[in-house]
């Protein structure tokens, strides 16, 4: 009984206990394609709150650099297949002047060259992008004392 008080028997959109159509079509798409929910409930989204998309913005990079200012590092987390490096490089190039981007990829070894590198890009103020960072885990804290 506690269950069945908390379930409504009915949604309503506020015209006289009548099912809004819109939601009414999402719950047939669920019932009946519930491989096809996602998107249904996209659409719907959309048509409720008039926008054209619910994805988010793409990335800018001059506006997260803008954010982050000049003393702050940033990180990008990315997913595997992605590698924003060539964007990246574009954009410090327009920022900074070309051959004042520097990146080295991490791995065996490249600990000290990292640190040389940081050091360098750190007194002429040259952007510096290190990757794979995750197969460099236990080195990091020596990376954010620098």
């Amino acid at each position: 009984p506690v269950a069945e008080s908390c379930v409504p028997q009915r949604i309503s959109s506020g015209r006289s206990g009548v099912c809004d159509p819109a939601f009414a079509q999402l719950l047939v798409v669920q019932a009946f394609r519930p491989d096809r929910l996602e998107s249904a409930m996209a659409s719907f989204v959309c048509s409720q709150l008039i926008v054209k998309s619910i994805a988010p913005q793409p990335l800018s990079l001059t506006r997260v650099c803008e954010e982050a200012g000049s003393s702050s590092p940033v990180l990008f987390i990315v997913t595997p297949g992605s590698d924003p490096s060539q964007e990246l490089e574009e954009h410090a190039q327009r920022a900074r002047g070309r051959g004042r981007y520097h990146q080295l990829a991490m791995g065996q070894g490249q600990a000290e060259e990292a640190m040389r590198l940081l050091a360098a890009c750190a007194r002429s103020g040259d952007w510096l992008c290190l990757k794979n960072l995750h197969l460099v885990v236990a080195w990091l804290p020596t990376l954010e004392k620098e």
